[in-house]
């Protein structure tokens, strides 16, 4: 008996899939590198926003110690002029109303305590000399500046080198005991992550000296602003920062009584004032508003943004910054910004 059969051509025998298309594996892949975006992006946007908490937090503290070892300064401020021990010198700048002399001695002790560089710290002393300004001797045994050389005039120097040298005298500056006032341990309150060291070109002739300062989280040095100025689109001179008095005038937190604005203090001591304290008090474009010190970190992209404005030493040395308006300063962060909030900028 024949059994009869029938052929299938091979090309229409069924076969099992083994492997995917090419336009499958590329749909794959495009799907892979799009989630892989998505988690790369969302990576380093927490882990910006973790460094910029962090840093926040030790400017905090930085800011909180900063503030009590300033009003254990002050405190001695108000004590001087209780006992009458404000220098003949200082009353007769501030033609003898008492309370303007109180204020000018505050500025002028809170920048021997706090010095921005290490011109002020080491130099402007002794040209205060005649005012009956203590030598602040503590500094000078810090920095060790070699027999017969000067610091730096800040006025030849770049924002980022004067920032470096206010970062080492605010770690200086802020370890040291006042009226009571614990020194700051470093390893204790912030972490031992937050310290670390930088080396200082300290002379023009290339000496150079290597310094501890307080680190933020991008490990840059921490340093501070005194007398900060940026006119009044600036976030320090929004409320809350900013405090105005009943005719909404800006009130300067060390002369809430504006003595240091009034009409009737003699323009040529208002100037002398402003030229060998160096502090601003009418330039454009419009006048200071905040002169609280504040704690600074660079941030993330580790560009200042600012320009720090002085004059030749000995006369106009300012210290105080602008923005730079390369928007550099966008990201800096500031330790008052945690007690008072961003701006809507």
């Amino acid at each position: 008996m024949r059994i009869s059969r029938t052929i299938v051509p091979f090309a229409k025998r069924r076969r099992s899939r083994t492997a995917f298309t090419l336009i499958e594996l590329l749909t794959v892949i495009a799907i892979i590198a799009v989630l892989g975006a998505i988690a790369v992006g969302t990576y380093f946007r927490v882990r910006n926003s973790l460094e910029e908490s962090a840093t926040e937090v030790t400017l905090a503290k930085l800011q909180s110690q900063f503030e009590a070892q300033s009003r254990a300064v002050m405190d001695n401020v108000q004590d001087d002029r209780r006992n009458n021990r404000i220098p003949a010198a200082v009353l007769s700048l501030a033609e003898g109303d008492n309370v303007r002399a109180g204020v000018i001695w505050g500025k002028i002790r809170m920048k021997q305590e706090f010095p921005q560089n290490f011109w002020e710290a080491v130099v402007w002393p002794q040209l205060m000399q005649g005012w009956g300004y203590p030598v602040e001797s503590r500094y000078v045994a810090d920095l060790k500046f070699p027999s017969g050389t000067t610091p730096r005039d800040p006025a030849t120097m770049s924002p980022a080198e004067q920032y470096l040298e206010s970062a080492v005298l605010l770690y200086m500056s802020l370890t040291k005991g006042r009226r009571g006032v614990t020194g700051f341990n470093p390893t204790e309150h912030i972490g031992a992550n937050a310290v670390g060291k930088v080396v200082v070109t300290m002379t023009t002739s290339g000496v150079q000296r290597e310094f501890d300062v307080f680190l933020d989280s991008w490990r840059q040095p921490i340093g501070f602003i005194r007398w900060p100025f940026g006119g009044a689109s600036s976030d320090l001179n929004r409320p809350p920062q900013l405090q105005t008095n009943a005719q909404g005038q800006p009130i300067d937190p060390q002369d809430p009584e504006r003595t240091l604005q009034s009409p009737n203090w003699s323009a040529a001591l208002r100037n002398t004032f402003m030229n060998q304290v160096g502090h601003p008090l009418n330039l454009p474009p419009a006048p200071p508003l905040n002169l609280s010190a504040v704690i600074m970190s660079a941030g993330r992209d580790q560009q200042l943004g600012v320009r720090f404005m002085t004059g030749p030493a000995p006369a106009g040395l300012l210290g105080y910054f602008q923005d730079d308006g390369t928007g550099a300063a966008d990201d800096n962060v500031y330790g008052y910004r945690v007690k008072v909030g961003r701006s809507n900028n």
